[in-house]
């Protein structure tokens, strides 16, 4: 895969020519401009994302081992969403 540098991200040149030939076109906006918002997002955000991909792992291995651990047993529904709100992967409705 080829990448492209855009306002110091590095992005497939697939996407970086759609913004820039395709997406942008027409519109009151620059590629510089769409790509260094972008990287302001990124900058902004970028560290939670992060955290809540770590999150998404943390609970999928945790799921993963609960049903590896009762391969072949038959396991309740209440069981289940048990196991899934003791690990925090449901939650009371706010």
């Amino acid at each position: 895969m080829q990448f492209a540098e855009a306002a110091g991200l590095k992005v497939a040149k697939t996407l970086y020519d759609f913004v820039a030939h395709e997406a942008v076109p027409g519109t009151d906006i620059t590629a510089e401009t769409f790509w260094s918002g972008l990287a302001k997002i990124v900058e902004d955000f970028g560290w939670r994302n992060r955290k809540l991909l770590q999150s998404r792992d943390r609970l999928q291995a945790e799921i993963d081992e609960f049903y590896r651990s009762r391969a072949g047993e038959e396991i309740s529904s209440e069981e289940t969403e048990k196991f899934l709100r003791d690990i925090g992967y449901l939650r009371p409705e706010p």
